[in-house]
């Protein structure tokens, strides 16, 4: 009998029917010290370029049409997310990070909103969170079933998704 993964455990112990998936990117550089970054310090996060001089929380009509539709759905994701939201980070379709809890508030700070090159720092928008599992990035898990098809920043598994069978049947 195979193991129940870390995730579903998380999921049926939280009685959850979705949590959140999270690809870790760059602009598709410098992922290995943003993850980090990220798991060093306990914290997940999101950033658009074309809003940092806003804090999308407070001037969401001021900007969202700044914005793709796909954006601000994101960013209205990770603003709300809840203390008991589950978060699975992933680097591409093929490995798992970590899997986040328990994220705390929302927090904005456009100096870290960098999106020139890469300078070290992280998002303008972050929570903190605990580390349910984290993987050291030469050791990062790679996924039997990838996630195909999941090519946003932020999005909602639920079990109508393809992406809940292939996360909540890995070996993490």
């Amino acid at each position: 009998m195979k193991p129940e993964s870390l995730l579903k455990s998380l999921l049926d112990e939280k009685e959850k029917e979705y949590f959140y998936i999270m690809h870790l990117s760059y602009d598709g550089g410098c992922k290995e010290p943003l993850w980090e970054c990220a798991k060093e310090n306990n914290i997940i996060g999101l950033n658009h370029c074309r809003i940092i001089e806003h804090d999308w929380r407070t001037e969401r009509e001021l900007v969202k049409n700044c914005i793709s539709k796909v954006w601000a759905r994101q960013l209205d994701m990770f603003c709300e997310l809840k203390k008991d939201d589950i978060v699975v980070v992933l680097d591409g379709w093929y490995y798992i990070l970590g899997i986040a809890e328990k994220p705390g508030e929302c927090n904005y700070n456009k100096n870290l909103s960098n999106c020139k090159d890469y300078s070290g720092g992280f998002f303008g928008y972050t929570r903190k969170v605990e580390w349910a599992e984290s993987y050291e990035w030469g050791k990062r898990c790679r996924l039997s079933n990838p996630v195909r098809g999941f090519n946003n920043t932020l999005n909602i598994a639920n079990k109508d998704t393809k992406w809940w069978t292939s996360l909540t049947n890995s070996n993490v």
